[in-house]
């Protein structure tokens, strides 16, 4: 949306995802999320290729599959 001659109103929606791993010793856990973004902001062109602009996002993980493992001599424990 534009908003005057040399400004720029946007908004966003997205989805995220993010994978988070971490170990111990034999042991580790896998963390998988997932979830939605959203975002407003707003670009003002001052002159030529010349901009500045400001953004505001809020990203949700809501929906989380955890794993985790170790290991003791040849066996592993799920």
């Amino acid at each position: 949306m534009n908003v005057g001659t040399d400004g720029l109103a946007y908004l966003k929606v997205g989805y995220k995802g993010a994978s988070v791993k971490s170990s111990q010793g034999s042991a580790s856990a896998t963390e998988n999320l997932s979830g939605y973004s959203l975002g407003v902001g707003y670009k003002q062109f001052f002159s030529g290729n010349w901009y500045g602009f400001g953004e505001a996002n809020y990203f949700s993980y809501g929906n989380s599959v955890h794993n985790q493992s170790a290991t003791s001599g040849t066996r592993t424990l799920s």
